[in-house]
């Protein structure tokens, strides 16, 4: 158990996840640009994400989180049909796919995230 506490005046946001069991065939990978690796273990691979507008990068399979540290229009392409959202900081997208997700900054600002993968 942990608990997190607020000690100031402002705002302050928090994104809790417990990871209950892993996802199953991820591979060893390589971060593209605008992706910075913030900690690796035998259940997770956390990496930050920085993309300006109308820059794109390939999310990692297989399952994984993406945390919006700042507001953004993202455009998520796969397979499927193009999925596009607004996100709000703290706010997040779920993904469970077996190929990677190309993540697209359809907005006008720098899109700061985290993307954290359970192995």
């Amino acid at each position: 158990a942990h608990r997190v506490t607020n000690s100031g005046s402002s705002l302050y946001r928090v994104t809790d996840t417990e990871i209950q069991a892993g996802c199953g065939g991820f591979a060893p990978v390589q971060d593209g640009e605008g992706q910075t690796l913030i900690v690796e273990n035998e259940r997770v691979r956390v990496t930050r994400i920085m993309i300006g507008p109308g820059e794109r990068l390939a999310l990692h399979p297989t399952c994984g989180m993406l945390v919006a540290v700042s507001e953004a229009e993202l455009a998520f392409r796969s397979r499927g049909p193009e999925e596009r959202v607004a996100i709000e900081p703290a706010g997040f997208e779920w993904r469970d796919a077996y190929e990677p997700v190309t993540l697209i900054n359809v907005g006008q600002t720098v899109f700061h995230g985290v993307d954290i993968v359970v192995k």
